[in-house]
């Protein structure tokens, strides 16, 4: 699951499926590495161009 905010994170936790945080800008970041996302990115491009990659095999 792909979310921006600490709230994203619980829902994943609570359905037992993998979070990746998207954080916009530093402030964002922090709540999201404060609240225990494993990864937090702030663009999203590169991991769209590997799902795109990926679903192509």
């Amino acid at each position: 699951m792909v979310g921006g905010t600490p709230s994203d994170l619980s829902a994943a936790r609570e359905a037992g499926v993998r979070f990746l945080g998207y954080a916009r800008d530093e402030r964002r970041m922090r709540g999201l590495l404060g609240a225990g996302a494993p990864v937090v990115v702030d663009d999203l491009e590169p991991v769209l161009r590997t799902v795109r990659a990926t679903a192509r095999v």
